[in-house]
């Protein structure tokens, strides 16, 4: 009886996958000889009898090519929606699509201090009047004027120490401020597509002063002082401020500059006047979808549209193809070759997405001159919804990032 009530959670309610590959890195690691085996996740199947995915979960499924093995990625588009890759964030139907903050949290890259660098790192942030505190900390004092330390370079969008060929322009800055200095005005400026945005914050509470661009300016409130921690972020198209956990207020739908008019994307953190210790900095940057491949996708009905987070090494929507060979007899069949299929003995024999070895008569089939885009997964091959992370012990982890407890 045990084994069977097994076998019916298994098959209708939650069922453990591994990650074999990193295209979801960070947030699900796979396989690596270094770090060990990949993550295994626990994955809710009633979800996709229930109602199907939704914008930005994790979900796992049969990809197009072979519905043999299953794939991990992330959903972003549905049935009725054209979705664009533009400069590494997602359009739909025109607009930017903006992730919640739980999952934009989720989805933050480390930059700063790097992963894999250990303690010997270079410190790449330059600036006049600031000294090192420890292997991740800064210090200025008695500043009578704008005090700035600069990250010397650009974000690119590598992951687990590979990669990097494109230049990334949504970031957060965090850090911890102690000893500040009576009157004392912190400062974080980031440039990105939509041009210099800065936020400058009273250490002693009341509002922080922002601004985007040239001309958009907004107050946040703060409320009393004194502020201990400082969240600043630019990503996908707003610019947004956390004080001490709570995030107090965004500036949203910027609009991007034309590339010829752009500064140099960039980060800087500071004083306006005073002084401040500034500990645990750190710089993370956001998912960059690369434009490789397909970069834009009219999604059919009954389908959804997936992309892996770790978009430089993720085989998904925007690189799966195949050979379509429709059978010639009216109302013929048509079935998906992942390789070109091949003459043999005057047939035409090739292997379907089920794994199936087809082999028929070469004037009953046509096959495709080229191999044709098969970037949409039907709804029906959606196994369920990715939830938490229960292996390796690094912690009962949701996908999301919330902890629930850790194994012994």
């Amino acid at each position: 009886m045990a084994i069977v009530f097994a076998l019916v959670i298994r098959h209708f309610a939650v069922e453990a996958y591994k990650i074999p590959t990193q295209s979801m890195a960070p947030t699900l690691l796979g396989d690596d000889p270094r770090r060990g085996p990949g993550d295994r996740v626990l994955v809710k199947k009633w979800d996709a009898v229930l109602g199907g995915p939704e914008r930005w979960q994790i979900w796992v499924f049969r990809p197009p090519l072979d519905r043999t093995i299953n794939y991990v990625k992330r959903a972003v588009g549905f049935g009725g929606e054209t979705v664009e890759i533009e400069e590494g964030d997602l359009l739909v139907d025109g607009k930017v699509a903006r992730k919640p903050r739980r999952t934009r949290e989720a989805m933050w890259f480390p930059a700063w201090p790097a992963p894999r660098k250990g303690k010997d790192q270079a410190v790449p942030w330059v600036g006049e009047g600031f000294r090192i505190e420890g292997e991740d900390g800064f210090a200025v004092a008695g500043a009578t004027g704008r005090k700035l330390l600069r990250y010397e370079g650009q974000v690119r969008d590598s992951v687990l120490g590979t990669g990097g060929t494109n230049a990334v322009g949504d970031v957060r800055l965090r850090f911890e401020v102690e000893d500040a200095e009576p009157g004392t005005v912190l400062v974080v400026r980031i440039t990105g597509r939509a041009g210099p945005c800065e936020v400058r914050v009273p250490v002693a509470g009341g509002a922080a002063e922002a601004s985007a661009g040239p001309a958009s300016k907004a107050s946040f409130p703060l409320g009393g002082g004194p502020v201990g921690e400082v969240e600043a972020w630019f990503a996908d198209l707003q610019f947004g401020l956390a004080v001490d956990g709570e995030e107090v207020g965004t500036m949203d739908d910027l609009v991007p500059l034309p590339r010829g008019e752009r500064a140099t994307f960039g980060v800087s953190f500071g004083v306006e006047k005073g002084g401040a210790t500034f500990r645990s900095v750190r710089l993370d940057r956001d998912v960059f979808y690369t434009s490789t491949g397909t970069t834009r996708f009219e999604v059919p009905q009954g389908h959804v549209l997936f992309l892996g987070d770790n978009s430089a090494h993720s085989q998904d929507a925007r690189l799966w193809k195949g050979w379509e060979v429709v059978e010639t007899a009216p109302g013929g069949r048509t079935f998906r070759s992942e390789n070109r299929p091949y003459p043999r003995d005057g047939r035409v024999v090739f292997r379907d997405r089920d794994g199936v070895l087809r082999s028929f008569a070469e004037g009953e089939v046509r096959v495709s001159d080229q191999p044709v885009p098969l970037s949409f997964v039907p709804v029906h091959d959606l196994h369920g919804r990715a939830f938490s992370i229960f292996w390796p012990p690094r912690g009962f982890t949701t996908v999301e990032g919330g902890r629930l407890g850790v194994l012994p």
